[in-house]
This record gives C-alpha cells, sequence and structure tokens, in this order.
C-alpha cells in the first residue's frame, strides 16, 4: 500500500492557477478569433481583445504553449499551439503589440 500525498503546496496550487488562468485566456482569443472572422462591425475589437488575451496568455505560462512559425499553411504566421487541438496563428509584431499596450 502507497501513501499519497494529501497536502498540497501553495506553489503547487500557484502554478495550476496560473496554467488555468492562461488556458481560459487562450480559449477567449480563439473564440474572439472565431467571432471576428464571422462578423462585419467590431472585427477589429474581436482581433485587439484576441491578441490581448493571447499575449497574457504567454506572459503568464510561456512553457504552457508552443510557438511556431507555419511554413505550411499559413507562411509568415506563428502558429501558437495549447495542445494538439487548440492552435492560433497570429503575426508575431501583433504580439508585441498587444504585449506593449496590456503592459
Amino acid at each position: 500500500m502507497t501513501s499519497q500525498r494529501t497536502h498540497t503546496t501553495f506553489k503547487e496550487i500557484a502554478e495550476e492557477t496560473r496554467h488555468e488562468s492562461a488556458k481560459t485566456l487562450f480559449r477567449k482569443a480563439q473564440i474572439a478569433s472565431r467571432l471576428a472572422k464571422t462578423v462585419r462591425r467590431g472585427r477589429r475589437r474581436l482581433y485587439q481583445v484576441k491578441h490581448i488575451a493571447l499575449a497574457e496568455a504567454l506572459r503568464i505560462a510561456p512553457d504552457l504553449f508552443h510557438v511556431s512559425i507555419d511554413t505550411r499553411h499559413h507562411v509568415g504566421l506563428d502558429l501558437i499551439v495549447l495542445d494538439a487541438r487548440n492552435a492560433l496563428h497570429t503575426h508575431p509584431s501583433w504580439i508585441r503589440d498587444s504585449m506593449k499596450h496590456s503592459a
């Protein structure tokens, strides 16, 4: 019989909360991106929400995401991947600009 640790340290709780916050922001960015593709009015604002949420998620938990340059579908855009089913395309300068505005 193995003894399981029942107490979680503050550091573990903080790490889990940080990852959940980053995932929530990433989902918000995904929703804003999908909405921006379907609406006419407010498209610019939705893309701003997407980029600010994405920049904040990358700032909070950079170890949670894999960022690569997409060379197959959208040449020149960054592909930011959370897991196998969740990814977003964005331009590197858009993220940089969003990080300046969110700081």
